[in-house]
């Protein structure tokens, strides 16, 4: 696909179904596990933030930076623009979508504004309750397989942190979970959240260049209600997923010394993967369910290519 400014790459959980977006540059879909890319067809000019799919790969959500959501029901062929109802100006900025395994749950975030969710594959939206009822600089967004656990973080605001808030509903409705680092709330801005199929298992991450004083990666294994931290380094963490179980998780972080990181026992402990040379702009991965491949991206939005890159062979950490 050749070198752009690449922000975000989504795969289903067999790791058949890949797609890539840049910002700006397009939206590109591979349907033979990323030997062959064809253009989606969706415009090249805005600014691409997240995309997220079904578990067939035939029920697809990308939302755009100060844009709209478009949907694709089938597969990437045709789409059309999901949120015209609350987004008449094309206008929202949006950072994030998560889409159920069914297609039929579909949650999405807006910077400086309110969390939206569909419960019928985005045919209709309503805004979010419970601590998500007002405005907040939501960064991410990540749900379970089937879409009842949802996890939506916001980036530090003035002098307050950053925040993590859990729905159970599917993401009708939203309480704050507290992540403390040692005795004390946790100072931290959070930029990414990536959720295990069964909900129980989630990581959290800031960015530096972002969400203001980054603390590290956070691991919960029992739904948000504590927090351990899995790598304490402060960095520019550009994005994190997991596998189905939530035993292998992996993260990116961008600038000079950006570099892959990979845990094999639940967050526990981070160690580098060996990436491919060359690249420490990270901005991007996914696995697939198994925790046995990765896609990864870099560049920066608007400014610094990069380029897309496929795993071969087994996951691992560098010797």
């Amino acid at each position: 696909m050749g070198a752009k400014t690449w922000h975000g790459v989504a795969s289903n959980p067999t790791g058949t179904v890949l797609a890539a977006i840049a910002n700006p540059g397009g939206v590109f879909l591979s349907r033979d596990a990323g030997v062959t890319w064809v253009d989606s067809g969706l415009p090249a000019t805005p600014n691409w933030v997240a995309i997220d799919m079904d578990a067939t790969g035939q029920a697809l959500f990308a939302v755009a930076f100060g844009g709209a959501m478009y949907r694709s029901v089938d597969g990437g062929a045709t789409w059309a623009v999901a949120d015209t109802a609350f987004n008449a100006a094309g206008s929202l900025q949006y950072e994030g979508v998560t889409v159920s395994q069914d297609g039929r749950r579909v949650v999405a975030t807006v910077l400086d504004g309110l969390v939206r969710v569909s419960q019928d594959g985005g045919a209709t939206f309503t805004t979010s309750g419970g601590t998500a009822a007002t405005a907040r600089p939501w960064r991410w967004v990540d749900s379970s397989a089937d879409g009842s656990v949802v996890v939506a973080v916001t980036q530090s605001a003035g002098t307050a942190p950053g925040q993590v808030h859990v729905s159970t509903d599917g993401g009708l409705t939203f309480v704050q979970r507290e992540v403390m680092l040692g005795a004390a709330p946790n100072p931290g801005g959070w930029y990414r959240v990536a959720v295990s199929d069964d909900g129980s298992t989630m990581a959290v991450a800031g960015n530096t260049d972002f969400t203001g004083t980054s603390t590290g990666l956070f691991v919960s294994h029992d739904r948000g209600a504590t927090w351990t931290q899995g790598n304490a380094a402060a960095g520019t963490y550009t994005s994190i997923d997991m596998n189905t179980t939530g035993s292998v998780i992996a993260a990116t972080l961008s600038g000079a010394t950006g570099r892959v990181l990979l845990s094999t026992n639940g967050g526990a402990t981070f160690a580098p993967m060996t990436a491919p040379a060359g690249e420490t702009n990270w901005r991007a991965l996914a696995m697939n369910g198994a925790g046995t491949r990765l896609i990864l991206a870099a560049g920066t939005f608007i400014s610094t290519p990069g380029q897309v890159y496929l795993s071969s062979g087994t996951v691992a950490a560098a010797p």
